[in-house]
């Protein structure tokens, strides 16, 4: 290692990044080149050098599950690869920005560093690029760099992916590389479907001088060299191998939940599991079990909102905003509550798991909050490439749709649990604790998709019913955006996601034209206007190189708009930090299809939009939750509150004490627990009390009592959107099946319950829908759509 390299390392602070072992041995190596940093390099170098090399030459295997399946992947013939891996090592050690082009050598192919790194897989040679962009070799891809040592380097492989010296030791007689797949297979469960991951370690193996090929048998047979390194190496057994299915394997022990968490499950009927959220969603350090751990536990036993952003700002290196998010992610998947006004803790059930401290109990955590978690396992079986996962979910449960993003992070869970096992760098397969596990909690109900609608012919039409239009948009939203080949179709999704949330939307598009322009009307005398750039990528990065920032001043304007955003799949590069100079928000698909699921909950006026959008900043779209949290809160109040008034106006004890009646302070001091400010309590009341909703009475002192069930309320709410959407329907003839009509303010409706009783759900459902009606998916159907759907039929 140079003396450069060390300079690097130290001002970088690169060691947080490596091995204690390794950080002693660099320590007592840096001492030693300082102390004599005077005398000519031949002083220092080979001590230093020898310091490094007793720790590097020790090579220990991870675990096997720790282990990638995939082996590098380099361009180029058995000849060219060794060459191909050793100057894209070189190129990241000068530059470790993975935004920058690079170039093959040999092969002369132009990529990216960062889609570079992503052939290489977790081979050992280089660390992950960090939140910045940024990466850098590690120590033994250093050593194995400087040294050019070729066995050295299966060594490192042997140490980090696996079947590399499990491969050698069966060569010693000679094998071809379909008996090389089927011992894989038979012996180490490795389940590949093709020769191709054997070939391509047979052909580092190759470059490395440890096998020769045999062309005439095309068998592959250790050399010398071959047999001296593979005596060196720790081979694992296959009987020793953890969580495999093997025909005379022992029954998996598969821990039982906790009491609460056991609740919990049971709890999952159908209802349940059809409305848990369809995303994760973002946590600081991200979601593994490991990240979750560590947020969690910076929230025990109780914290401070503001000491715990800037505990996550110094730990984790987000921005405040980052961790707030985090915070609202947290919340949802009932891992932390609000314990205070500004406070939060984790809740029991999150005490539970982090007792046992089991990672499958923190799976059946999300399981039992966010859809296809434990339905991945059963999507294993069936092709375990993650594209195949993903189209298997898809065509399974067609009404609860994700992303192939959503589905790797939950590959990586249940590979963190055990439950899964990952055999190349996009495949996996199901191990027997999986088995066990998936069997022993509740999922959706398989419903295969008979009729799969092809992708390019997405029309940009909602569907007739609102919730299933938001589901199917948010999912082709992100599907269309990495769909390069068909950028209509990201443009013509957008302008149907933007339309669905009420913005009115004018569609451009073409050469030298902008995309979209969203109008916000804010009121009769304001409205506001901001084009639209939307770009795709097949790779789901969006750089500096596919904008023009010129080009979008102009159209800026042309269109007399006021903001310009460019949403994408991802952004990476300079295009962040550019963007942020100019002030021009950068906004995910994933952020918008985000709007789409929220929008089933609670929908947001244009104006509310507007600042979203425009408070948006570059390379932190988790910045901007706000209104949506304001507008939720609003809604839990109202359910609250509700819910206070009636159950006091049942109780006994509340009625011969009070009558029922509640003051703001009483539902505050009932509803503690759920943090609503006093101020949010006399809003609600405000609302339910008012002469349309007329859900509660306030009497002369300022106290409040129900006045129906909250089951009612809602019921009236529903007609009242019925009739500020559709109006009140007046039918032909007064002595037909319904008469409405309006007097003194009041909807009076005189129906015939007999044909009300003779209309099926079913067929007013299926009415509603196709003529544009909203319908609740279940429940009691308002009389006034049922006499709509009468009269229809006369």
């Amino acid at each position: 290692m140079h003396s450069t390299d060390l300079t690097h390392i130290n001002h970088n602070r690169d060691y947080r990044l490596i091995s204690p072992r390794a950080y002693t041995t660099f320590r007592h190596a840096s001492v030693h080149a300082v102390t004599c940093i005077r005398e000519p390099l031949k002083h220092w170098r080979e001590p230093m050098n020898s310091l490094f090399n007793d720790g590097l030459d020790d090579l220990q295997p991870r675990g096997w599950r720790q282990r990638s399946g995939g082996v590098p992947w380099i361009p180029g013939n058995v000849d060219q690869i060794m060459d191909g891996l050793f100057s894209l090592l070189e190129s990241i050690r000068s530059d470790g920005a993975v935004d920058r082009p690079f170039v093959w050598e040999h092969t002369g192919a132009g990529t990216t560093v960062r889609s570079a790194l992503h052939s290489m897989g977790s081979c050992g040679l280089v660390h992950r690029p960090d939140r910045k962009g940024y990466t850098s070799v590690t120590l033994e891809g250093a050593h194995a760099l400087e040294t050019r040592d070729s066995a050295y380097l299966i060594k490192v492989f042997h140490a980090n992916v696996k079947f590399i010296g499990e491969a050698l030791s069966l060569l010693r007689e000679g094998r071809t590389h379909g008996e090389l797949n089927d011992a894989a297979r038979d012996l180490y469960q490795l389940q590949w479907t093709t020769l191709d991951q054997v070939r391509r370690r047979t052909s580092w193996f190759r470059a490395a001088g440890l096998v020769d090929l045999w062309k005439g048998s095309n068998r592959a047979i250790l050399t010398d060299l071959g047999i001296r390194v593979c005596q060196e190496l720790v081979i694992i057994n296959p009987a020793d191998l953890p969580g495999l299915r093997r025909d005379n394997t022992e029954s998996i022990s598969l821990s039982a939940p906790g009491p609460l968490l056991a609740g919990e499950l049971q709890r999952l009927d159908r209802q349940r599991l059809t409305s848990r959220k369809p995303q994760i969603g973002y946590i600081a350090g991200g979601s593994s079990v490991a990240a979750i751990r560590t947020i969690v536990n910076m929230m025990s036993p109780e914290v401070e909102r503001s000491a715990f952003l800037a505990l996550c700002a110094e730990q984790l290196d987000v921005k405040e905003s980052s961790a707030d998010q985090s915070l609202h992610t947290l919340r949802l998947l009932g891992l932390i509550e609000q314990t205070g006004p500004r406070t939060y803790a984790p809740t029991d059930i999150c005490l539970e798991w982090l007792s046992t401290d089991q990672a499958v109990d923190l799976v059946r955590i999300l399981h039992s909050k966010v859809s296809m978690v434990g339905e991945v396992l059963h999507a294993l079986p069936h092709g375990g490439e993650t594209s195949a996962v993903f189209q298997w979910l898809r065509n399974t449960f067609p009404q609860n749709p994700i992303g192939r993003a959503e589905v790797s992070k939950r590959l990586l869970l249940l590979q963190e649990a055990g439950l899964a096992e990952r055999i190349t760098h996009t495949a996996y397969t199901i191990t027997t604790l999986g088995q066990t596990f998936a069997a022993s909690i509740p999922t959706m109900e398989i419903t295969p998709l008979e009729v799969q609608a092809d992708e390019s012919s997405f029309e940009a039409t909602p569907p007739s019913n609102p919730s299933a239009s938001f589901k199917t948009l948010a999912h082709e939203v992100v599907e269309a955006a990495t769909d390069s080949a068909n950028p209509a179709r990201f443009e013509k999704a957008l302008a149907t996601c933007f339309g669905s949330l009420g913005i009115e939307v004018e569609p451009h598009g073409g050469p030298k034209k902008t995309d979209l322009c969203l109008v916000f009307w804010n009121s009769p005398t304001e409205r506001r206007r901001v084009i639209v750039e939307a770009k795709t990528d097949g790779a789901g990065i969006i750089n500096e190189d596919d904008v023009k920032f010129d080009a979008l001043e102009e159209h800026r304007k042309h269109h007399q708009a006021e903001q310009v955003i460019i949403i994408g799949p991802g952004f990476g590069g300079r295009l962040p930090g550019w963007a942020k100079d100019k002030g021009i928000p950068l906004i995910t698909a994933e952020e918008v299809s985000r709007w789409l699921i929220r929008a089933e909950r609670i929908r947001l006026l244009p104006r509310d939009f507007f600042r979203i959008i425009t408070a948006a900043k570059v390379a932190d779209t988790a910045a901007c939750p706000d209104e949506w949290d304001t507008a939720e809160r609003g809604l839990e109040s109202v359910h609250r509150v509700a819910h206070a008034l009636w159950e006091s106006g049942n109780d006994g004890k509340e009625i011969e004490y009070s009558g029922g009646a509640l003051t703001v302070r009483d539902i505050w001091r009932t509803k503690k627990e759920s943090a609503l400010d006093p101020s949010e309590i006399q809003a609600a009341l405000d609302f339910l009390s008012s002469p349309l909703v007329r859900g509660a009475s306030v009497s002369k002192s300022g106290e409040y009592v129900a006045a129906s069930a909250p089951s009612l309320v809602a019921a009236r709410l529903r007609c009242l959107a019925d009739g500020i959407d559709q109006g009140i329907p007046t039918l032909p003839t007064p002595g037909s099946r319904t008469t409405a009509s309006f007097q003194g303010g009041s909807v009076r409706e005189e129906v015939d319950k007999s044909a009300i009783a003779s209309a099926l759900p079913a067929q007013v459902r299926a009415w509603a829908r196709s003529n544009g009606r909203p319908v609740s998916v279940a429940g009691r159907l308002p009389h006034s759509l049922v006499a709509e759907y009468l009269a229809a039929q006369q």
